[in-house]
């Protein structure tokens, strides 16, 4: 599930939280807390993709410009998951 959720594919954004649902329902009910945290994450990995089509932290390590919106939403504290922002 972490390869799709790492992915700025739409797609596999979706499959990401589809997986992640999943595997939380599966669970035993003592590991259900730890993998619906996982989901969340998901979810917000999800939303960012929905919301850019892209990860806004990862521009500066990747050459791109970023966009006005993507800018204020990183100024303003985004998610940007451990990584490290320029």
């Amino acid at each position: 599930m972490l390869p799709f959720q790492h992915s700025e594919s739409i797609e596999d954004q979706r499959a990401s939280v589809r997986l992640s649902s999943e595997i939380a329902q599966a669970a035993p009910t003592e590991w259900r807390p730890v993998l619906e945290g996982y989901l969340q994450f998901a979810k917000e990995h999800f939303a960012l993709i929905e919301r850019f089509g892209r990860f806004p932290h990862r521009n500066h390590v990747l050459g791109r410009a970023p966009t006005a919106e993507e800018e204020a939403y990183l100024s303003r504290g985004g998610a940007t998951f451990g990584q490290g922002v320029r």
